[in-house]
């Protein structure tokens, strides 16, 4: 996150408004009539051990969900973005990968349980891709490749509490990916 950004504001039918959210203020309260969003990735890529999704841990410097594991990168849209601008500005900052709108695959939007947010996520096919990932912005300490037909118990284990919670969409990109038939 950088001291410059305003995070894009919606109303509860989920149109933007005109207004940006400073980060300080944070995420809207349930009981608010404004949302935030975000713009999530998944990572995967093809091994000769079938599919693989690439996981971020969060560094020990961010004030929550320190050294839990996330989706391979994303954070809160900001003021007049596109949703796919903002999931690839955010795999570059987190992560230092670059990625083409072309290949970033649409999942899912779904609503938080705890804060007013919507959450898009997206997939983009990484095989053949370099793994020279940086850390730039202190966000992510470390990233970790994991099977497939091991996703849901890694995300039990080891992920951040609204990522267990988070389901929906974690159901949805796995059916995704079976859709497409990467499994």
């Amino acid at each position: 996150m950088h001291s410059d950004e305003l995070w894009q504001e919606y109303n509860t039918a989920g149109e933007r408004l005109d207004s940006g959210r400073p980060p300080e203020r944070g995420n809207p309260k349930l009981d608010e009539q404004v949302y935030v969003a975000n713009a999530s990735i998944w990572l995967y890529r093809h091994t000769e051990q079938g599919i693989e999704v690439l996981f971020q841990k969060r560094s020990q410097y961010v004030d929550r969900n320190a050294n839990y594991f996330d989706r391979s990168a994303g954070g809160h849209i900001n003021l007049g973005e596109k949703n796919i601008d903002a999931v690839i500005r955010e795999t570059k900052e987190e992560i230092g990968a670059k990625i083409s709108p072309e290949n970033v695959y649409f999942i899912a939007s779904t609503t938080s349980n705890h804060a007013n947010i919507f959450v898009n996520v997206y997939a983009c096919d990484y095989t053949n891709k370099s793994d020279d990932f940086h850390f730039d912005d202190r966000e992510v300490s470390e990233v970790k490749w994991v099977a497939l037909s091991e996703f849901d118990e890694f995300i039990e284990k080891y992920a951040k509490p609204p990522l267990r919670a988070d389901k929906e969409s974690n159901t949805l990109f796995k059916k995704w990916l079976e859709q497409r038939g990467n499994h």
